[in-house]
């Protein structure tokens, strides 16, 4: 994975007899990139707009020649929570959400939700349908509950 505003490198090795020249083109999703015709392809500054599959067609014309190597996925890395975003989309499945639970008065009752997807979840709780601020991680920890803490508590 590369962090948002770093630098991604992909590149080639190819070997042919002295007689001829390879030519390169690197393409993004299929896409030919414009100006990109060497063995290496280095992304600067990288924002989300990157996540891509990346390839390289190599090609000897004197031969008529055409070979594009194996598909190459840029990754997106969020460095503060370490998660990292991919040019796939899958919509986000819960694996694991919590279930009721009945707690004595001054308990601390925690609750956790994994959801799986990319890019990866956000997460977002909720009490009797109205919003918890600052409850955008997918544990929520309350702590010495009372009855006004009572009611149903659920997550986007």
């Amino acid at each position: 994975p590369t962090a948002i505003g770093g630098t991604a490198m992909f590149y080639v090795e190819a070997r042919c007899d002295y007689r001829y020249s390879i030519a390169y083109q690197w393409f993004r999703n299929k896409q030919r990139i414009k100006g990109e015709t060497g063995p290496k392809l280095r992304i600067e500054n990288v924002t989300m707009e990157d996540r891509a599959q990346y390839t390289c067609r190599l090609s000897i014309k004197e031969q008529n020649f055409h070979k594009f190597t194996n598909w190459c996925e840029l990754l997106i890395l969020d460095s503060s929570s370490g998660e990292y975003w991919s040019a796939k989309t899958e919509a986000p499945v819960i694996v694991n959400q919590p279930r009721s639970k009945t707690i004595c008065v001054g308990s601390t009752i925690r609750l956790i939700l994994n959801a799986e997807g990319s890019p990866p979840p956000a997460y977002q709780w909720y009490k009797n349908g109205v919003l918890i601020v600052g409850s955008i991680r997918r544990e929520l920890e309350l702590k010495n509950v009372d009855f006004a803490d009572m009611g149903e508590i659920g997550r986007a």
